[in-house]
């Protein structure tokens, strides 16, 4: 709903990986918002997705003011919301591979280079598992997320009159998230919470400013990155233990053993 209060790079980064067209995006943003739909625009948007039949005779009938922006303008190259969500579920699963070996696999090269060599079928054998446990953890939580959103709009059609609230995909966010986290291995659910929370919090920020709800604070950013920088280092001298292995290790390679 406010793409504009993360950042660039990473809005990209999310809509590459869910593979939701980002103009399908905006229509629905427009249309929560209560805008009328630009059917010529709809139309536009679906004609670059390899639309099928049954996509293009859902745009024909499509008014300016539907209850909901339909599935088939947010799929358009399939008809069927299941046959989406699993080829979602595949795709997302290969596409982010790469992405989590080169981050499980350098730092084992980088950092636990002895402990390879001495045992380089155990680790070599670990490192992959987890690398595939954190990319289907990714692709669930991806294809969820869709799935919530299309059962959304079949109960509409089914006559189930909910309405199409911006909290709705608020709360399927949170039921994907809390879901599809407990496929991931239990010592990265919290480095993945952090990693997301400091940009939930940055996005909250944002809207509570853009509302006036809030006053800007100068050199925030500084701020918040000293503060948690004294934290890392004072839990690095006094209780090195609750820091993740990674961390520690650079901090060694950085710093030395203190």
């Amino acid at each position: 709903m406010h793409p504009d209060t993360i950042p660039k790079e990473f809005f990209t980064f999310m809509v590459k990986t869910a593979r939701v067209p980002a103009e399908s995006l905006a229509l629905n943003r427009s249309r929560v918002r209560g805008f009328p739909l630009d059917l010529k625009h709809v139309r536009e948007v679906v004609d670059r997705y390899k639309p099928t039949t049954g996509t293009l005779e859902v745009v024909a009938k499509l008014s300016e003011y539907p209850e909901v922006v339909p599935c088939a303008v947010l799929h358009p190259s399939f008809d069927s919301c299941r046959t989406t969500n699993m080829t979602r579920l595949i795709q997302v699963t290969r596409n982010i591979l790469p992405v989590y070996a080169t981050l499980n696999f350098v730092p084992l090269l980088a950092l636990r280079l002895k402990r390879l060599m001495k045992d380089p079928v155990k680790l070599t054998s670990k490192t992959a598992f987890n690398t595939l446990r954190s990319s289907v953890f990714l692709a669930i939580f991806v294809s969820m997320y869709q799935t919530q959103i299309c059962m959304h709009r079949n109960v509409l059609k089914a006559g189930w009159h909910l309405g199409d609230s911006k909290y709705l995909y608020w709360l399927f966010g949170l039921t994907c998230a809390g879901t599809a986290i407990m496929v991931e291995q239990e010592s990265r659910r919290a480095e993945l919470a952090m990693y997301v929370l400091p940009k939930a919090a940055t996005s909250l920020y944002k809207i509570l400013y853009q509302k006036n709800w809030v006053k800007g604070v100068k050199y925030w950013e500084v701020m918040t990155f000293s503060f948690a920088m004294s934290l890392i280092m004072s839990f690095y001298q006094q209780e090195e233990q609750v820091l993740s292995p990674f961390v520690t290790k650079l901090i060694y390679h950085i710093l030395g053993r203190s």
